[in-house]
Formats: structure tokens, sequence, C-alpha cells
């Protein structure tokens, strides 16, 4: 059986997440899917909250799905985290034959190359590619010649293979943004209880997370 692997910062994790992760269970038929909350992001602004609190959050918000994981490896890890380096370990330890299918949104491919080693993802990996609810995306050239050069239009080549496939879909997804979700937040507005899930909701007020917004929160970490 295939496994699903959806990494990102979770600041916080919202519904939307929640969402498109219940449609790769339903459009993938996964065993699992492993949420991968990510320490330091290489190649956007830092978190505004600690990695411990985020993994919490995760836990609370996939608590009732057993299919839903968090791997906390990237929070473990010491440094920057590159993707390339988690799924190298991940195949290393499920061996070569079995799926893995990496949810990505189409706004993150389209600056896919400023990722480590982008090209060699595929040696690892299935990429699952979400176009997001409102946002239309035109890829650059070279980017687009290489999904094309690995794009199927059938789902069942992602659990036939282990890897190189590239998938496009417009899954039913929820328009939400972390970044509104972390302003409203942060302005304590009642409406934005039914952006996440409510244990998560509760998680943030108990302990006071996003009351302000740092001043360092466009400072982006070294690649």
């Amino acid at each position: 059986m295939s496994i699903g692997l959806f990494g990102g910062t979770f600041d916080p994790v919202h519904n939307g997440h929640l969402k498109i992760a219940s449609e790769m269970l339903r459009l993938l038929n996964l065993s699992e899917l492993r949420f991968i909350p990510c320490a330091l992001p290489s190649h956007r602004s830092l978190p505004l909250v600690s990695a411990c609190d985020r993994a919490a959050m995760l836990d609370l918000a996939i608590e009732t799905e057993p299919r839903f994981v968090c791997d906390r490896r990237e929070i473990d890890r010491i440094g920057p985290s590159f993707t390339i380096d988690t799924l190298a370990e991940i195949r290393e330890e499920l061996g070569p034959s079995c799926p893995l299918i990496f949810l990505m949104g189409s706004d993150a491919i389209h600056s896919i190359d400023s990722w480590k080693q982008w090209k060699l993802l595929l040696n690892y990996t299935h990429l699952f590619i979400v176009n997001r609810p409102g946002v239309s995306v035109e890829f650059p050239k070279h980017i687009w010649e290489w999904i094309k050069m690995y794009q199927v239009s059938n789902l069942s080549c992602l659990d036939l293979t282990s890897n190189g496939h590239i998938f496009i879909t417009s899954a039913n997804a929820l328009e939400i943004s972390a970044t509104e979700v972390r302003k409203l937040l942060c302005r304590r507005l009642p409406n934005v209880s039914r952006l996440l899930p409510h244990s998560v909701f509760d998680f943030v007020r108990q302990n006071d997370l996003y009351l302000e917004q740092r001043n360092n929160q466009n400072i982006k970490s070294s690649f």
C-alpha cells in the first residue's frame, strides 16, 4: 500500500490542511499519510511558534483519523529542514518497493528549483501536485519541461511503482490561508475558530499562541 507524505510548517495546522489530506486518503487509498512538520524551513519565513507546539497541534488535529501520523524527524534533526534529506531517510527505512507520494501545492512547484537537489526528488517519491483554489500558476519554462517528462494522467501509476511520477490535480480543497489564520489569531477574532479543529483552537488559547506577530517574521533562514 502507498504512503503519503505532507510536509510544511503547519503554523498552525488548519482545516484546509486536513481537507486536502483527507482527499489524498480518498483518491489514493493510502495506508498511511505522514504529516512532517518542518523545524527550520530553508526557503521561507521562520515559523511564529515553536516546532514542539506545532507538532502538538498536529497531534490534536489528526487524533481521530488512524491513518494520519505526525512524523517528527525534521524537528529532531539539527539544522535547516531539506525535503531531499527527509525523503532519502524514509526511502531507506521503507525499502525500494513501497510507493511514496509527496503532496505539494502548485505554488510550491513554481519555485521548486530553489530546493536542495530538486531534480533528485523523484528518485525517492512520486509528486502529487494540487492546484489550490483561486490560485492560477504558470510554471517557469524549465520547470514545466521537467514536469512534462514525468507527468502521468492515471492515478494508478502512483500505486504500481514506488517513485518517479508526477500527477497534477485540482483536488477539492478549502481556500484557507495560514497567513490569514495567524492574523485572525493575533487579533483574537472569534470567527477564526471555524478555520481550525476545535482542539487546535483550544490549544492556541490555552497556551497564548499567536498573540503577537514577531518582529522577525520576514527573516529568511539560510539555504
